[in-house]
């Protein structure tokens, strides 16, 4: 096990704490593309359950309230931009 622990360790050494984060708030951004796209092109007419979409609109809240006490102007409009794409897929949901 510590060898597993050990190799794990050496292989992400090099990933800072900033990758990190930006890699998660891309990845938080881009839950809901597929649906949304499907949605918007037609393909379906299966929205997600509100409840996964109220949890990443608190993340993006959290998130775009964490940028503007940084003082992060990228992370800022980031944020903003998926909170607004967040709210209009809440928007399809809600008033489908």
């Amino acid at each position: 096990m510590n060898d597993f622990v050990k190799k794990v360790q050496d292989k992400f050494s090099g990933i800072g704490s900033d990758t990190l984060s930006w890699t998660a708030t891309i990845l938080g951004h881009c839950i809901f593309l597929p649906s949304a796209l499907a949605l918007l092109t037609g393909l379906t007419d299966r929205t997600p359950s509100l409840d996964i979409v109220l949890i990443v609109q608190a993340m993006l809240m959290l998130g775009f309230i964490r940028s503007i006490l940084m003082r992060d102007t990228v992370a800022s409009v980031l944020h903003g931009l998926g909170w607004f794409g967040q709210s209009l897929l809440l928007a399809l949901i809600v008033f489908k």
